[in-house]
């Protein structure tokens, strides 16, 4: 398997094992946070396989959070719907 092939592997499966890791946290992470995960997971393919890989996997990460908050109603709209979300839950 050639280079390219083995870091767009490790690039996929960084992007899939930050979201599968983060995906039961949601509840408990306002989604500020998370983001810091998926730039360690960039910063390790960056660092061994060089700027254009860690370019793709920071596209990559961007859309798997982008995607994974889009599904929650009161994503990006501020503190006050963390508050109303929070105060609904108990």
């Amino acid at each position: 398997m050639s280079r390219a092939v083995q870091g767009a592997a490790c690039a996929a499966a960084v992007v899939a094992a930050v979201t599968l890791l983060i995906y039961p946290l949601q509840d408990l992470d306002p989604g500020v946070s998370s983001g810091v995960l998926y730039v360690l997971g960039v910063l390790l393919v960056a660092t061994y396989w060089g700027l254009w890989l860690g370019l793709a996997t920071s596209a990559a990460s961007a859309v798997a959070r982008h995607h994974r908050r889009r599904r929650d109603p009161g994503a990006g709209r501020g503190s006050a719907a963390y508050l109303n979300r929070a105060a609904s839950c108990g």
